[in-house]
């Protein structure tokens, strides 16, 4: 099994399905949450087992996917910081197909 631990730009913290999350956009920050993590989460076809997935909260229809690779790099972007820790409501389904 791959070791897919990821933690947030330097910390001790993992991230993990459902953390609420900022994320700093080119003009702004905004709350989204973590919705896919591959070893956390049920596998989806269209995601694998190299990328995270995230929901913000001012584009609710849409999935920010970013590629990782933990073998190679431990820490997420710096774009994206730990708010608090949730429950992962809003998972991605197995079937769901991300565009």
């Amino acid at each position: 099994m791959i070791e897919n631990d990821l933690y947030y730009h330097n910390s001790i913290e993992l991230v993990m399905i459902g953390d609420r999350i900022s994320f700093k956009k080119l003009f702004k920050t905004v709350e989204g949450e973590v919705v896919y993590i591959p070893g956390q989460s049920r596998n989806n076809n269209s995601l694998g087992d190299d990328f995270l997935a995230i929901k913000l909260d001012d584009e609710p229809n849409d999935i920010r996917i970013m590629g990782f690779s933990p073998k190679d790099d431990k820490y997420a972007i710096k774009k994206i910081s730990l708010i608090k820790r949730g429950k992962g409501f809003n998972e991605i389904t197995p079937d769901e197909e991300i565009l």
